[in-house]
Formats: structure tokens, C-alpha cells, sequence
């Protein structure tokens, strides 16, 4: 069993490691380091920017590690009463209207820092009181239901790990509300040059994610065994689409937008950042819902929030390069993942894992050829070289292979059962 153990965090060390030499290889952060590390005249020193964000880290990462890692004897059961099911809808259907509210934040802060440059002399303008306030809105509802929990008797540790989900919810949330002075410090330290990858930004969009992925959990946990409803596919869908959109409105702005950022970075790169997030989107969706056509409607969901973005940038008479197509081609590798998939499930004689598995080689297949043509033609970038043609498409397929699948695990639509409390909660996402 140890060896086992042992095996898996191996497993989990690589991927961290090849992520990692991807980041590296991708240049993503070239500009910020050059910008930290270049004279900064009256502006606040790196070093505070750093101590901030890692005691902000070491407050919640300590807490996390105590409700849900640490050593517990005692066997925990999952809270199956009919107050619970309902408790993970009421909540989980609140955080879609908060998660809503982050994309809408994150689109108003896009197109206001096209439109005025920097901040305006006010960190929390408006859409960075739509941004602070969706985490806000989460914090007090699902820290709030998880207080409840925790106070009744028994052990604390016990009572949330019953309820993983939702504590995952409310300490992300909390995270990002609790980090607000250390965002508006490392705006000071930015400047007012900073870019869509700075380091608050990072922050704070993989804590948006992490609380997307509670709120998935626990609508998709709130339906008893063959129960079926239509809110909580809905409800899941938004969620999906807002998981997608979020990292997406990182990556749009520097190469869509005239930024001349990307032409320090491979021709690979910008075809591959929407390659991961369009692929991940689709798996996900398709293992979430089992509906046919999900990965199109989910795609259809991502360029209509890009329309948005455009008619704001018009609207406001943003006078940047819009290179407006930049990645309207996703949908074609969407349509042919679901018909592919809509194929693969009418054969009986093909497990459910092997059906994703063919159906994701197939976006695969069909991404990589229209995405560097048409990220080509549309100019985004530095110009596609023969190499970028070889290694953007094999990080993809390595990319499928061992994060891709990975994704169909944690949610397989065969088990429709709420998290397991008997693991680790790390465990119970990548499993």
C-alpha cells in the first residue's frame, strides 16, 4: 500500500514538474520578472509583496491542512440527509450567481483598463467591487453554513470533512476577500504597467477556480441517485462556462488587443493556453452532463462572453489592434469532439473512460491544424515557425494523456455519489 502511496505522489510531482517546465518554456512571465526586477524608484519593495502573499498562504493553507489532511482516526461518514442534499443546492445554487458575477467583473476590468489605462487613482473600482464582492457574496454564504456545521457536537475535523465541498468553497473565497491588501500592493510594485499574468491575478483566478469547482461538486452532489434535474444541469453548465471564461479573459487581452507582449513568446503558445482551458472545458462538461452536444454549447457560451468584450471595447471607443478572431476557431474542434463522442457512445462494446479518450484524440487532431493556420493568418503573436507546428501538438497529446483523463475521473458521470470524506480532499479531485 505504501508503495502504492508512493507511486501516486510520484505521479502527482511529475505533472507539477512538467507543468512547471511548461510555464518556463512558454515564457508566460517573462515580462513580469523583467518588470519586478528593474528600478522601482518610490514603489513598494518586492520583498513585502512576497511576505504578504506567503502569510496570506500559510494562514489558510495551515487551517486547510488541519480540517481536511491531517491525521484522523476516526472514520467520517458523508452527511446523506435529505437537509444535506438541499443544503449543497441552496448553496451551491447561490455560487452560480456569484461566479456569474466574477466573469462580469473580470470582462468590465479587461475593457476598463483598455479604456482608461490604469486604475483611475482607485484600487477598487468598479469592477473590482464586482470581482471582491463574488468572493464576498461566497464567503458569507457557504462560511456561514460551514460555521453552522463545525459547531455542532463532535469532532471539528469530522463534521467538515463531511462536507468537503463546501469548506473548500468557503476557504477559497475567504482566501481571496483576505487578500485584497496584499493585491493592492503588488499593483503598487507593478506599477501601473502591469500585465494580465501578474502574480495577484494568478492568485486570484486559481482561487476562482477552486471555488467553481466546489460549487460543481456540490450542485452535482445535491441529486439523490437517479434523481435528474434541470436546475442543477443549468446550474452546471454556467459553472463549466465560468470555469472556461476565466482563465480565457486572462490570455485574450495581451495577444488580442494590440499588447506586444506575445511576440517574446513561442508562436506555439497562444494556440496552446486556449488549448488547454477549450479542451479541459469540454471533457469536463461531457463528463459532467452525459448530454449530447455539451462541448459545442459550452464553446458557443465562451465566444458569446468574447462578444461582449468586443461590443465593450467598441462601445468605448478602445482604439487598440482587434484582432477580434483570435479564437473563434475553437469551435470546430468542439463540434467534431461531440460528434465523435455522440458516435463512441453508441457502442457498447467501448467503456466509458475509452470513449473520452478517443473523443479527446480527436479535438486533439482537430485542434492543432486550425488553430495554427488560423492563429497564423490572424497574426497573433510571434509567426508560426516549423517548430512551433511540432511543439504545440505534442505538449497538447501529453497534455490529454496525462491531465485530460484525469478530469473524467474526478467527475465520472457513471457514479452520481457526493465526495467521499474517507480520503484526502486532494485525493477525491484528481481520483
Amino acid at each position: 500500500m505504501d508503495i502504492l502511496k508512493t507511486q501516486k505522489w510520484l505521479i502527482v510531482l511529475a505533472k507539477l514538474a512538467g507543468l512547471f517546465a511548461l510555464a518556463v518554456a512558454t515564457r508566460i512571465w517573462i515580462e513580469e520578472i523583467t518588470h519586478l526586477f528593474t528600478s522601482h524608484e518610490d514603489r513598494p519593495p518586492i520583498v513585502w509583496g512576497f511576505l504578504m502573499v506567503g502569510t496570506i498562504i500559510l494562514v489558510f493553507g495551515s487551517i486547510t491542512w488541519w480540517l481536511y489532511f491531517s491525521p484522523l482516526k476516526q472514520r467520517v461518514e458523508p452527511d446523506n440527509s435529505d437537509a444535506a442534499w438541499r443544503r449543497r443546492r441552496i448553496v451551491g445554487g447561490l455560487m452560480v450567481g456569484s461566479s456569474v458575477l466574477f466573469v462580469a467583473g473580470t470582462i468590465f476590468d479587461t475593457l476598463w483598463h483598455m479604456w482608461l489605462g490604469g486604475f483611475g487613482n482607485d484600487f477598487l473600482w468598479f469592477p473590482h467591487q464586482l470581482i471582491y464582492g463574488s468572493f464576498l457574496i461566497d464567503m458569507l454564504v457557504a462560511g456561514s453554513v460551514l460555521v453552522s456545521i463545525l459547531r455542532r457536537p463532535g469532532s471539528v475535523r469530522a463534521n467538515a470533512r463531511r462536507e468537503p465541498a463546501l469548506g473548500m468553497a468557503a476557504l477559497a473565497s475567504a482566501y481571496a476577500v483576505f487578500s485584497t491588501p496584499s493585491d493592492l500592493l503588488w499593483h503598487r510594485i507593478y506599477g501601473l504597467d502591469l500585465t494580465a499574468w501578474s502574480l495577484p491575478h494568478m492568485l486570484l483566478v486559481s482561487m476562482f477556480m477552486v471555488m467553481v469547482i466546489a460549487a460543481i461538486r456540490l450542485l452535482t452532489s445535491s441529486r439523490k441517485p437517479g434523481e435528474q434535474s434541470r436546475f442543477v444541469r443549468i446550474g452546471t453548465f454556467i459553472l463549466t462556462g465560468c470555469l472556461t471564461i476565466g482563465p480565457v479573459v486572462l490570455i485574450i487581452p495581451e495577444y488580442q488587443f494590440g499588447d506586444a507582449t506575445g511576440l517574446d513568446r513561442p508562436g506555439w503558445v497562444y494556440p496552446m493556453l486556449v488549448y488547454l482551458f477549450s479542451l479541459c472545458g469540454s471533457v469536463l462538461i461531457a463528463s459532467l452532463t452525459k448530454q449530447k452536444w455539451s462541448a459545442t454549447i459550452l464553446t458557443l457560451m465562451i465566444l458569446a462572453e468574447h462578444a461582449i468584450l468586443i461590443f465593450g471595447s467598441v462601445t468605448l471607443g478602445v482604439t487598440s489592434d482587434q484582432k477580434v478572431l483570435g479564437h473563434l476557431y475553437i469551435i470546430i474542434p468542439a463540434i467534431a469532439f461531440d460528434i465523435a463522442l455522440i458516435r463512441l457512445r453508441r457502442r457498447n462494446n467501448l467503456a466509458p473512460r475509452q470513449q473520452m479518450l478517443r473523443a479527446g484524440i480527436v479535438y486533439w487532431a482537430v485542434y492543432w491544424p486550425v488553430a495554427l493556420i488560423s492563429t497564423a493568418v490572424v497574426k497573433i503573436g510571434s509567426p508560426i515557425m516549423l517548430t512551433d507546428v511540432i511543439i504545440g501538438p505534442a505538449i497538447g497529446f501529453v497534455f490529454l494523456l496525462a491531465f485530460g483523463l484525469d478530469i473524467y475521473k474526478a467527475y465520472n458521470p457513471e457514479s452520481n455519489k457526493p465526495l467521499s470524506v474517507e480520503r484526502p480532499l486532494t485525493a477525491q479531485i484528481t481520483a
